[in-house]
């Protein structure tokens, strides 16, 4: 996870002003981690997962298992989609605990719903019937899919012999999939919402720890009492990430940085996982990064379930908090006065002295070496991943409308190109990090799963002129004049006169 100075240093330095400058933090995306219009498929993953939870993260001792399910069974859960009480027989929650731990990759995953066969599929139309709909829509492309249905249905049952008519379901899918659409219309969303306050409850307070290593690891953030020497000369104030073993109090990895931001966190939690595999549990306050859409759907996506401490709490986190008094009274102090200290001196020193000096030491509270207890504990973790996988995770997942006109989208202000095969589409997935639109996919919102890599436009190579042929233009043929009137007229026309037995004579005037 280790990058150059040169290159994460430039874009965060260019933009800002003299002084200790910090980025804006981002919004909560929706719960459990998940994007906020996320799948029932995968919001039933999520919440399977957190039932068994307790189970894989603090695993019952031998011959216990059984009753700890039970105990599981006659609790009353929450439905993900209806929010009613529900309960679980022992069996399921049995059948998920043992689909999930036997699925080391991704054990969120495993338990989501599966998709039906059919699902995505289309009903296949006939050529007759294609060329029907063509046809009315090069006549009428500003129609609505209803009233193309509408007068396709009496115009069908002229055939011969007659032709049954499509659903409208799937009239609709047919189209929206032939790009025969009608022009939206712009259209003003003045929908508004608002989150009631609730006053925090008080509770006491009382010491926990985690049984197991792996079990929950801790995390924040630290302006460090020094300054180092960036690359245009300024003298700024460092920060500095740390991740803890809640059980052996070992120091995953600690990272200094310039910003508390989003993907300085990404880095150092990155190079934890690579270090020491994936934890069940992550717990930190209520800072911007920690709760930024990147992360909490990263962590999801790894398996890890994200615990945030009440607000104005930081005793909740009391552990981590205990570490930067060490780290200020041994690190800090002995790289303090170092002539032109840089970021990377002082990363370089910060790995030295975690590695061979703080876990290597006997710990005040558990009077064990967290190197010792790390290893010599029981591991409830999961595997490590390798850095593409972990790019791959802390992205935030959206949806975009394209535009009609280019089958473009926009991210962070940057146009996109879609593929041609995906731009008949009128909502896609998208998945980013916002510190890095060079590595952007298209996803499928049900699954979850990567579709496509997209890339921005460029905009100077598309100043030559040269443009591609589309494979499958849609040809809309200018307003003409037509000999007969649509059938749904003709029709109205007719059971008019049966009623009143005068003839209109517009089919004369027509001809």
């Amino acid at each position: 996870m280790k990058k150059e100075e040169s290159e994460s240093l430039a874009g965060r330095l260019s933009s800002s002003t003299k002084g200790d400058v910090r980025p804006p933090t981002h919004k909560v995306t929706g719960g459990n981690g998940l994007p906020e219009r996320a799948s029932t498929h995968r919001k039933w993953g999520a919440f399977r997962y957190s039932v068994i939870g307790p189970l894989l993260s603090s695993p019952p001792e031998p011959g216990k298992l059984g009753e700890a399910i039970k105990g599981l069974a006659q609790k009353c859960w929450k439905h993900p989609l209806t929010g009613e009480g529900v309960y679980f027989a022992p069996a399921t929650i049995e059948g998920w605990y043992y689909r999930s731990k036997n699925d080391q990759k991704d054990p969120v995953a495993s338990l989501n719903r599966k998709r039906r066969g059919d699902s995505g599929g289309q009903r296949s139309l006939d050529d007759l019937l294609e060329k029907k709909i063509k046809e009315q829509y090069e006549n009428h492309p500003w129609w609505t899919v209803e009233l193309h249905h509408k007068n396709l249905v009496p115009s069908l049952k002229k055939e011969s012999p007659p032709v049954r008519a499509p659903s409208y379901s799937t009239l609709l899918r047919y189209m929206r999939r032939a790009g025969l659409k009608k022009v939206p219309r712009p259209r003003v969303n003045d929908k508004g919402e608002l989150d009631g306050i609730q006053a925090p409850e008080s509770y006491e307070i009382a010491l926990f720890e985690a049984s197991f290593v792996n079990e929950l690891w801790s995390l924040d953030f630290h302006n460090g009492k020094l300054r180092v020497l960036v690359p245009d000369g300024r003298w700024l104030q460092p920060v500095c990430c740390a991740i803890m073993d809640h059980h052996s109090r070992l120091i995953c990895h600690a990272w200094w940085g310039l910003f508390e931001s989003t993907d300085e966190l990404v880095e150092c939690y990155g190079g934890a996982v690579m270090k020491r595999g994936r934890p069940r549990k992550s717990l930190s306050d209520n800072g911007g990064a920690m709760k930024s859409g990147e992360f909490r759907q990263g962590l999801s996506r790894l398996g890890i379930t994200a615990k945030f401490i009440k607000p104005r709490t930081p005793r909740q986190n009391g552990k981590t908090e205990c570490f930067w008094n060490a780290l200020e009274s041994n690190l800090v102090d002995m790289v303090r006065g170092q002539k032109d200290l840089t970021l990377a001196s002082l990363n370089k020193a910060t790995q030295a002295w975690v590695e061979i000096g703080y876990n290597r030491q006997a710990h005040r509270e558990t009077g064990a070496r967290p190197i010792d207890l790390f290893v010599s504990s029981k591991n409830v973790g999961l595997p490590a991943v390798d850095e593409g996988s972990l790019r791959r995770a802390f992205r935030i997942e959206q949806t975009r409308r394209p535009r009609t006109s280019d089958g473009t989208i926009r991210i962070e202000k940057t146009p996109f190109r879609l593929p041609e095969r995906f731009r008949h589409r009128r909502e896609v997935s998208v998945r980013y990090a916002r510190w890095d639109l060079g590595f952007v996919h298209l996803i499928d919102s049900v699954t979850g799963q990567e579709l496509e890599r997209i890339f921005p436009v460029d905009k100077e190579a598309n100043a030559d002129g040269k443009r591609r042929k589309l494979l499958n233009p849609t040809q809309i043929s200018d307003e003409k004049i037509r000999d007969d009137l649509p059938p749904l007229l003709k029709e109205q026309i007719k059971s008019y006169e049966n009623i009143t037995g005068m003839p209109l004579g517009l089919e004369e005037k027509t001809k």
